[in-house]
């Protein structure tokens, strides 16, 4: 009697410990975006458009990331027509952040150059 509880209570441990890793090898295989990675997306000195924001964006999403944190850095890199904290830079974060909305994506941004 007392190797058939230990067998029966073996199996059942086991049964459970299956049921319960189906879930676990799901979220491997599509984990939800709270165990997704977030990339360091930088600006390069104001060589930005939103058609090139639009598809960094959406292959990020393709992807697998989960959202960014916005850098704009100016250094070694020629400068491009969108000026830092300017009118026009300030539209370009506002439709990076409208994206990253569209796409479910997290957004953040760093606070200087």
């Amino acid at each position: 009697m007392k190797h058939r509880t230990i067998i029966t209570t073996t199996v059942t441990l086991f049964m459970g410990a299956l049921l319960q890793a189906q879930p676990l090898e799901e979220s491997f295989k599509s984990p939800p975006d709270s165990a997704k990675p977030y990339t360091w997306w930088h600006w390069q000195n104001g060589n930005i458009s939103k058609e090139g924001i639009t598809k960094d964006l959406e292959s990020m999403k393709a992807v697998g990331i989960a959202g960014f944190q916005l850098f704009d850095v100016n250094w070694a890199t020629p400068a491009g027509p969108i000026v830092h904290n300017t009118p026009e830079f300030h539209d370009m974060v506002k439709f990076s952040f409208s994206e990253a909305d569209r796409l479910g994506l997290e957004a953040g941004i760093h606070n200087c150059s």
